[in-house]
């Protein structure tokens, strides 16, 4: 439960048997998972990722990201590839960094740019192939390609060295 004027957050049930935000709604195992710092942003990154890959929320803020990942680590390590995306201030960046070492070479934490501090600034921007692209969800297939090179163009095609000629001709 929220409390949007005194931006306060509740819970029903006991919050230590609480999981990550997100975490009922994907089977565990798969090829990405992405995990974020709020529950608005875990939502913001399966909408920018063309709601193809889970993406699940840490519970209580960067301070809480080791301890709640630690709780779930067998959920986490079930997918290939981790893909850590925090907020870009300082204690996001902390926790992420930390929460990779916890996975090691299966983690990858995503760069943000200066003017994008959370996956919301990217949703709010439609700046989703971008992102799409500076997470590494870059084996694209062609009908992906065609996604992109409608809503991007050549530039992005190009970024990914993708045949740019031939997928926008069938556009």
């Amino acid at each position: 439960m929220r409390g949007v004027a005194e931006k306060t957050f509740g819970t029903v049930g006991g919050w230590t048997e609480g999981t990550l935000f997100g975490q009922h709604l994907f089977p565990s195992g798969g090829k990405y998972l992405t995990i974020t710092e709020g529950e608005f942003d875990a939502l913001a990154v399966y909408q920018l990722t063309g709601s193809k890959y889970p993406a699940v929320s840490i519970r209580n803020g960067a301070a809480s990201a080791l301890k709640d990942c630690k709780a779930q680590y067998e959920y986490i390590n079930s997918f290939d590839n981790i893909i850590i995306c925090f907020d870009g201030d300082e204690p996001g960046m902390k926790a992420a960094a930390e929460v990779a070492e916890l996975f090691g070479g299966q983690a990858k934490v995503f760069k943000p740019l200066p003017e994008y501090k959370d996956p919301c600034d990217w949703l709010s921007d439609s700046k989703d192939a971008l992102f799409v692209q500076r997470c590494g969800l870059l084996r694209l297939t062609y009908q992906m390609a065609l996604y992109v090179a409608t809503h991007c163009g050549k530039r992005c095609l190009s970024l990914w060295h993708l045949p740019t000629a031939s997928i926008l001709g069938q556009v």
